[in-house]
């Protein structure tokens, strides 16, 4: 059956206990839930992919100019730097990279290309390689929920004369991988969207839908011009761009099959291009079932049929990697994702990791969305049933983020299911069904534990201003 993670993650790394002083922590171990049991060490073959995350050159001035760059009125409003102005500013030195990378060659670890901001390096090597070079002893955890996860025994360190190089190592583990948020397949008893059989069609200028699509029965979804009309879009439909000459960058963890976005765009009438980035070796084979990415694209297209979409993907462990590629590459100015972790489970390396990279963006005029999550105020209960503490997503309770919440739509204040009527705006309230299907359920939001309430929140009731809020 294993040994209890409490004794045996302490026996495995009992051949790393006398490391030297000279070693600095560049990491941290990841929480590991109640009821996991350590199946024996990780095979030594077994290939890890890792993300050096490099320390910035002055980490004060760079979040200083982010938000004097975002906050209108202030004399550097919306005077943005390139990528490469960014990283002689603010990346690490290439005297700096070159330490770093030479270290981590001579412990036999494959040491990719820096991306362009000079923030991350991504590292490949064998569980052997990595432990020696890091100081670790990594295990094979089975989880409650059957998955068989690896975790690192002690925080990754580094000779003290390249550590202060590095902000941290993420990918040492797999235990607490990012979340989909926002793709609920559970039935909503108090608010459940129903059609009415014979809805009339309101205009919206944007893509109109096949008759199959709207041939859809009750219950069974919304089409793009039905989501338009209930949040009021369809106005942005008469500009007539459509998103033309802009650039989205979807985050994704999911793969897809383009067959089906191909078969969306034929009922919609529409040519969106849509273009694969994959990262770390992309998101795996596809499944078999469409989940999060392709509804994520589908929305882009209806909403923005003009757009180019860019479609970064890979697997649940790489937020780091995806985040720092869509801004060095800074070809979208628009980055969307539905994927997170609460923020106790994320851990504070990748949390300082991508509060960074979040600040380049808003240097480069880059805006981050990111989905709020679907467990309310306990968004470590999606990841782990038997965490009921307070948490919000992350990176949804970043600063330089914007967390979105879902809403759900009632005819009128009183609840009623039917909403779609010509020229008609439903009201729009929070998503909160409790517990549905033993699932914490509704739109995730409240206090962060990783940051202050930045100044742009300076507006919210006094008591909440010790902490972020995401909404």
């Amino acid at each position: 059956m294993g040994a209890p993670v409490s004794t045996a993650l302490l026996a495995f790394g009992g051949a790393t206990a006398g490391a030297s002083s000279a070693l600095v922590k560049v990491g941290s171990t990841p929480v590991i839930p109640q009821g996991a049991r350590v199946l024996g060490a990780l095979p030594s073959a077994n290939e890890l992919d890792l993300t050096i995350a490099l320390a910035p050159q002055d980490p004060a001035g760079l979040q200083a100019l982010a938000t004097e760059v975002s906050t209108p009125g202030t004399p550097l409003f919306r005077h943005y730097l390139s990528v490469s102005q960014f990283a002689q500013q603010f990346g690490a030195t290439p005297l700096q990279i070159a330490a770093v990378q030479s270290t981590l060659r001579s412990q036999g670890l494959g040491v990719g290309t820096p991306t362009a901001n000079d923030l991350t390096i991504p590292v490949t090597g064998t569980a052997a390689q990595v432990q020696k070079a890091f100081s670790v002893s990594e295990s094979q955890v089975k989880l409650p929920s059957g998955r068989v996860a690896y975790a690192n025994a002690q925080a990754p360190t580094l000779q003290s004369s390249i550590a202060r190089y590095v902000q941290g190592v993420i990918g040492l583990d797999n235990v607490n991988p990012d979340q989909p948020a926002g793709m609920s397949t559970q039935t909503r008893p108090t608010a459940k969207l129903a059609r009415a059989a014979a809805r009339p069609h309101v205009p919206t200028g944007g893509p109109q839908p096949c008759p199959s699509a709207t041939a859809l029965q009750p219950g069974g979804g919304l089409t793009a011009d039905e989501i338009a009309t209930a949040y009021q879009f369809s106005g942005l439909y008469g500009t007539g761009d459509l998103g033309a000459g802009q650039t989205i960058a979807r985050f994704e963890e999911q793969p897809y099959r383009p067959t089906d976005i191909a078969t969306y765009q034929a009922c919609y009438g529409t040519s969106t291009s849509v273009t694969n980035v994959d990262i770390a070796g992309g998101p795996g084979p596809f499944a078999g079932a469409d989940l999060e990415s392709a509804l994520d694209i589908e929305q882009a297209i209806g909403l923005a049929p003009k757009a180019n979409i860019l479609v970064y993907e890979g697997p649940d462990t790489a937020t780091v990697q995806i985040i720092s590629t869509i801004v060095s590459q800074d070809v979208a100015k628009v980055i969307s994702s539905s994927y997170g972790l609460c923020e106790a489970l994320t851990g504070g390396t990748t949390i300082n990791a991508e509060n960074l990279l979040l600040q380049e963006a808003a240097l480069q005029g880059q805006s981050f969305f990111i989905s709020s999550g679907d467990s309310g105020s306990n968004m470590c209960f999606q990841a782990d049933q038997t965490n009921t503490t307070l948490s919000v997503i992350d990176p949804g309770g970043q600063p330089f983020a914007t967390g979105v919440g879902s809403t759900t739509l009632f005819a009128d204040s009183g609840g009623s299911a039917v909403f779609y009527t010509p020229g008609y705006t439903p009201v729009q309230g929070v998503w909160n069904d409790g517990f549905v299907n033993n699932k914490a359920s509704g739109s995730g939001g409240g206090i962060s534990s990783s940051f202050a309430m930045p100044s742009y929140q300076a507006s919210a009731p006094p008591a909440r201003a010790q902490s972020a809020q995401s909404s």
